[in-house]
């Protein structure tokens, strides 16, 4: 299946997020399925299925399990290492973060403002949504 190749796993996420529906989003999930068991497993290609989970949040896209979504985007959170991997995570979690991520969010430290309003914005949308 060409969603196995590593290669060519960030084509089959470009398509997927170009078709945003409750199928896509579950094929890109399952496509994941390495990256959402250990965000730690190959941190490029987490932060790839990120971006996408944040483009399906977009389209007001959910997945049946969110919880599993919002652990995989906690751990990637833990291990990301600038403020670019922080902010995109950041962005996906408006769409998928509770309560718990608020505090998560809160104890980074502060960043550039260009990636201090993921963070905001972030917060904004989670509380706006609990």
């Amino acid at each position: 299946m060409l969603a196995d190749d590593q290669v060519k796993r960030p084509l089959v996420f470009g398509f997927l997020e170009d078709i945003p529906s409750d199928q896509s989003l579950a094929a890109t999930l399952r496509i994941a399925a390495l990256e959402l068991s250990s965000a730690t497993a190959n941190r490029e290609m987490s932060l790839k299925v990120a971006s996408a989970l944040n483009i399906f949040g977009l389209s007001k896209v959910k997945p049946q399990g969110v919880e599993a979504v919002r652990d995989f985007l906690h751990k990637l959170l833990s291990v990301a290492g600038d403020e670019s991997e922080i902010g995109t995570v950041f962005w996906a979690l408006r769409w998928y973060g509770d309560e718990q991520t608020i505090d998560l969010i809160r104890e980074f430290p502060a960043m550039s403002d260009h990636w201090e309003s993921a963070r905001r914005a972030a917060i904004r949308a989670i509380k706006k949504r609990n």
